[in-house]
């Protein structure tokens, strides 16, 4: 929201339904008849409804004023009284009732007066009028072109060494401008005695191709420009595109800012398309989509395509991959979609990961599928959150599952792999796997929800089969109404567990030949509410000494017995953080330079903790943060800052490390090993390698390292390579852009060679 601005008095400004003179005579015709149009009536003037004054104790007017979008108005003008010389450009805001909002003065030494000012396309404001501060002769056009907020965004003078001046501009319906006014400097004119000078300015194309530096107003026009090819990166500003999107081309489309950059569907079709393989999308809002079957971006009978960093908000599906393959869903916020966030249909060997959905009736809907991995996602507030039907052979690992109705669903599927999740306040059951077989639940957080797992038979009227041969292993079921249900489950194995004050341990009904331990000394789950003593040991309990299991079964009823319940917890806590993500700003950094780390930890534990993290290069401390508080169930993204002054030459391993929690008990997950990072010689970036963009350095600075970067000079980081980013301003310190600096800096070195 733009700032008030504070102003004083001297300019009026009077709001009035409409100007009238009325006068009480009779016009005369060109015949000296009297005229048609003459009136006897007289006409009252409308009443004020109100009047205003801006400015101070100099010399301040109003010249052009215009209603804006939201009701007020935009006034622009000269001042004397503020500003930076003896008269600026002056622009004030109101609201609809002339009460000032913000005001902006634009100008130097010279004399600078606005004579008018339109709203434009985008929100914010075309002024035009004259200047002596700038330009080329005594007065200059000048234009000035600002934000919602009358920040500017650009300014240009026109003029010849006489007196020029801008009296009117509009924005015409191509997104350019017109701009008319009076030239001494060019034309027929004598001195003194101006022409007419018309200026039109073409639009502001806001999508570019980087590669061929071609602009469009459209970003499906871009894409089929013909000169537009496979692997080209097209940029897209900031703003909102009504647009149905098809990429037909193996291209990078990227946004500007992903909750700035819009394609909005406008409530039909699929809003983004893909339809090529090895696209990549990044930096977008997707939004409103059409109903059923539609989408906010679609991947269609493709593969190895990368979808991260993007918004999928009120669409009928987030995204939805149909007959795709080998494709990266990561990164995205995928929210208020109708039906499901992520849907799956007939897609193999694709990953889902670190995606944050909410709200959606489905986080993740999967009809068959196979050898898909879900992992480290965060799915709140949605009907289920992942919901797999007929599928096998899938990895669901590392996710976070928070207040939905059912927290996963795995519907007549098999072989799956459920590990390492956080299934907490889901409403009716965390897991439910009905009709399923041979899946395997191992080392889940299942906590405060209405049932922990239930393993049962699918309803009658879709065939009423059993679930048989799932293997539920080292969890943690704790505070749920009931912990374990089953119902018509045979066959299945259940130990390591630790079944902690639910309201019912368990409820079995129909069941039979289902394993609770696995035999001794293994041994079988902890249940809190178990009253043995533990004074003898053996396979029969029968021999001295004790060994760490009841010595007497925990019955549950006769085809479901833990012949051997263990006594104490088996390790995994309420206590529980883990590091899910690690990654970095470049992976080839100069040696001297200057790097980040990025780490992301979630609390996949009851209580909000404190704890320190550390983030290593090999054995190298980077940094220690210290005194790092988390919630339960929620997550944070860490920035540790890397100066490799005086670190040696050679590949480094890159480790983040979170303190063990008073009362954790699983640590596996406080620590994470991810990718890797080269110093190398200042310049020397890639080489190593036939392809330069695998960026391995080959120990010496040459036109491969000068080439890579000459070839996104002028980009931003991204879509540029961050290593191609050598440095900025100050000296060894990235700055996201590709320029003279970071060529300069090749070029200091070329030639080198490390010993």
């Amino acid at each position: 929201m733009c700032k008030k601005a504070t102003t004083g008095i001297m300019l009026t400004l009077l709001l009035i339904g409409m100007v009238t003179s009325a006068f009480n005579l009779g016009m005369v015709g060109v015949d000296g008849a009297a005229s048609t149009c003459s009136s006897s009536a007289s006409v009252e003037p409308p009443a004020t409804e109100w009047n205003k004054t801006y400015g101070g104790a100099h010399n301040d007017q109003a010249w052009s004023v215009e209603q804006t979008s939201d009701g007020g108005y935009i006034i622009a003008g000269d001042t004397s009284s503020f500003g930076a010389g003896g008269r600026d450009f002056w622009l004030v805001k109101t609201d609809g009732s002339g009460n000032p909002q913000w005001n902006k003065t634009y100008g130097e030494a010279g004399e600078d007066t606005a004579w008018s000012v339109q709203q434009t396309g985008d929100g914010g404001f075309i002024v035009a009028g004259k200047t002596d501060s700038f330009g080329t002769g005594g007065l200059d056009f000048w234009l000035v072109k600002t934000d919602a907020c009358g920040n500017m965004e650009w300014n240009k003078t026109y003029g010849g060494v006489h007196i020029d001046q801008a009296w009117s501009v509009k924005q015409t319906s191509d997104g350019g401008y017109i701009v008319a006014g009076g030239t001494n400097s060019f034309g027929a004119s004598v001195p003194g005695y101006p022409d007419f000078w018309l200026i039109k300015l073409a639009p502001s194309f806001p999508v570019r191709n980087l590669d061929t530096h071609l602009g469009y107003m459209t970003i499906q026009e871009a894409i089929d420009a013909p000169e537009t090819l496979n692997g080209h990166t097209i940029l897209v500003d900031a703003g909102i595109y009504y647009e149905h999107v098809t990429i037909s081309k193996s291209l990078k489309l990227i946004g500007e800012n992903k909750d700035a950059t819009i394609i909005d569907g406008n409530g039909t079709g699929v809003v983004v398309r893909v339809t090529a393989d090895n696209t990549t999308i990044s930096g977008f809002t997707m939004q409103n989509s059409g109903t059923w079957p539609n989408s906010g971006i679609n991947l269609y009978h493709s593969q190895n395509n990368s979808v991260y960093e993007n918004n999928a908000i009120n669409n009928y599906y987030g995204i939805r991959l149909e007959h795709s393959s080998k494709c990266s869903i990561f990164g995205n916020n995928i929210t208020d979609n109708g039906e499901a966030g992520i849907r799956i249909d007939s897609s193999n060997n694709n990953l889902i990961s670190c995606n944050t959905m909410a709200n959606n009736d489905f986080g993740i809907s999967q009809w068959p599928s196979f050898n898909n991995t879900i992992d480290g996602n965060i799915i709140r507030n949605t009907g289920t959150g992942i919901w797999l039907y007929s599928s096998s052979n899938n990895s669901i690992t590392r996710n976070a599952f928070v207040a939905n109705n059912w927290g996963m669903n795995l519907h007549k599927s098999s072989h799956n792999t459920i590990s390492g999740n956080n299934l907490t306040y889901n409403i009716d059951q965390a897991i439910l796997l009905p009709a399923a077989y041979n899946n395997t639940v191992t080392y889940n957080n299942i906590a405060n929800n209405g049932r922990g797992l239930v393993i049962r038979r699918e309803e009658i009227e879709y065939g009423g089969a059993p679930s048989t041969y799932n293997a539920v292993i080292g969890n943690n079921i704790t505070n749920n109404s009931a912990g374990i249900v089953m119902d018509y489950a045979f066959n299945n194995t259940i130990y390591h567990n630790n079944i902690i004050n639910n309201t019912e341990q368990t409820r079995v009904s129909n069941s039979s030949s289902n394993a609770w331990d696995n035999g001794y000394p293994s041994g079988g789950n902890y249940w809190n509410d178990y009253g043995g003593v533990d004074l003898y040991s053996g396979p029969y309990q029968n021999e001295t000494d004790s060994d760490g299991i009841g010595d007497t079964p925990y019955v549950i009823d006769d085809d479901n017995i833990d012949h051997y319940p263990l006594m104490k917890p088996y390790p995994w806590g309420p206590h529980d953080i883990g590091v899910t993500c690690i990654s970095k700003s470049k992976t080839v950094i100069g040696q001297g330079f200057i790097m980040h780390v990025n780490v992301t930890i979630f609390n996949y534990g009851a209580y909000a903790e404190t704890f320190n993290i550390t983030a290593h290069a090999n054995t190298i401390i980077i940094d220690t943060l210290t005194n790092i508080t988390l919630s339960s169930g929620d997550s944070t993204t860490l920035t540790f800052t890397w100066n490799t002054t005086g670190v040696a030459k050679g590949n480094y391993t890159i480790t983040a490390e979170a303190t063990q929690l008073p009362g954790e008990t699983d640590t596996l997950d406080n620590t994470r090993t991810d990718g890797w990072i080269i110093v190398a010689m200042i310049g020397d970036i890639t080489g190593g390698t036939p392809n330069v963009m695998d960026f391995i350095p080959d120990g010496k600075v040459d036109m491969k390292d000068i080439g890579v970067i000459a070839r996104y000079f002028g980009q931003n980081v991204p879509p540029a390579p961050s290593n191609c980013d050598i440095t900025g301003p100050t000296i060894g310190v990235p700055d996201d852009k590709i320029d003279m600096r970071d060529i300069g800096t090749v070029a200091r070195n070329f030639g080198k060679t490390d010993p």
